[in-house]
This record gives C-alpha cells, structure tokens and sequence, in this order.
C-alpha cells in the first residue's frame, strides 16, 4: 500500500511542475501554428461555400474531419482566445479521462491520497505525449476521451449519453469506431443500436445551414481523403514512424 511520508508529499510538487509545464506549453501553443489553424480555416471555407476536402491548409495539409465538426468551428473562428481555450480544454479532457482510467483500475476503497499519486504519475508518463499533442492542436484528446468517457457512461447504464459521445467521436474522425464491436462483445446493445441514429443525425444537422445536395457533394469528396483503399491513406510514408500511420 502506498502512503505519504510525514506530512510532505513529494507528488504534489511535482504535479505543480507538470501544471506549469502544461500551462505554458498551452500559452506558447496559442501564439504559433498548428492544427487548430486548420480547423478554423476550413470552417470559414465552409461557410463560404468552398471544398473544404479540397483546399490545402497550412501549404499541404488535408482537412479530414466531418462537415459537422467544421460547422461547429465556425462560431469560435472570430475569437482570438480560442486556440487557448483549445488548448485548455484540451487539458482538461486529459485530466478527465485519466481520472476515468485509474479508477477501474483502484479499488473503490482507494484512500484519496493515492488517487492523487497515481494521476500525477500518469500526467509525468503522458507529460511528453501531452506536450506535443498541445503544440500540434491535434484533436487526439478529445478524440480519446470521446472513447472512454462513452465506455464510462455505458457501463453505469447511461446508454444514451455513451451513444451520443461514441456516435460524434466517430463523425468527427472515425477511429472510434473499433469500440461499436466491444459494444456488442459487451452486450450493450442500446448503445451498439443508437450510434448509428446519431451518426445520421450528425450528418443531416449540417443540412440545416448548407443544404442536402451541398452536404452529399461534402461527404462524397471527404470519403476521397478517407478511402482505405489508397495506401497513403493507411500509411503516409512521407512521415516519419508511427506519425505515418
């Protein structure tokens, strides 16, 4: 059983260290280039009317997410926060799904002390992974917590909320959809049977504001940057290691 010494608890200091570091790799990430500058151009694009599968961001890269995802871009694009409130948030998902991870792993009779002890270990064994996926803007830890707080929610019987989560998660980029067979490995099958209503729902809510025929013409050229079939679409070997997958 792990217990603290005396009344100084070494972890404490360090998970300050790693707050500072968080803090201010996220205020240095807000004044330079990165995903997010690609997430609000191709909002904008969006909104007036352009391919946003098409048009090239940051000189070469790709738009790859849901027309949804792109609408939901646009109202933040004319705040200067915002690539800090990213950042932020960003954290802040992190946080929350790492708490959600440790406590299937502890007891529920952890003494809170080790709670603690563990998260701030967890955030010093993720702090590098962390720190890149701040600096790029990437949306991995929304994505990653998409997954598992819809895991979380689906286990105490909020199949609703885990449909939502995991049925977005899965507009927004995909990926997540390897966990719609361990839904059904599970038994969950409210939830396995709603994510994909709310996958329709997320790709007609778009068609409010840009039309039926406007929304197909986006989704038919998105499935172009998607399409497995095209090796460079599975493994990019212009990028070096596991960045190529």
């Amino acid at each position: 059983m792990l217990r603290p010494v005396g009344g100084w608890r070494w972890h404490d200091g360090l998970l300050a260290l790693i707050i500072g570091g968080c803090a201010y790799t996220a205020w240095t990430a807000a004044s330079g280039r990165n995903d997010v500058d690609i997430f609000l151009a191709a909002a904008r694009d969006l909104l007036a009317g352009e391919d946003i599968y098409a048009n090239p961001y940051n000189r070469f890269y790709t738009f790859f997410y849901s027309p949804l995802f792109a609408l939901l871009m646009y109202p933040p694009a004319a705040l200067p926060v915002f690539k800090l409130m990213w950042s932020v948030l960003s954290l802040a998902v992190i946080a929350r799904t790492l708490w959600i991870l440790l406590r299937w792993v502890l007891p529920d009779n952890a003494p809170p002390y080790q709670m603690r002890l563990l998260f701030t270990l967890a955030l010093a064994f993720c702090f590098q992974a962390l720190r890149d996926n701040l600096n790029a803007g990437q949306t991995t830890p929304f994505i990653l917590w998409c997954c598992i707080e819809s895991v979380a929610r689906a286990l105490k019987g909020r199949w609703w909320l885990a449909a939502i989560l995991l049925g977005f998660g899965i507009d927004m980029k995909v990926m997540p959809l390897i966990l719609l067979p361990w839904l059904i490995y599970r038994r969950q099958w409210k939830v396995a049977a709603a994510v994909p209503v709310v996958l329709v729902a997320c790709t007609l809510i778009p068609t409010i504001w840009l039309g039926t025929e406007r929304v197909g013409d986006l989704l038919h050229a998105r499935w172009h940057v998607l399409d497995p079939g095209i090796q460079r679409h599975v493994l990019d070997e212009e990028e070096p290691e596991f960045i190529s997958l």
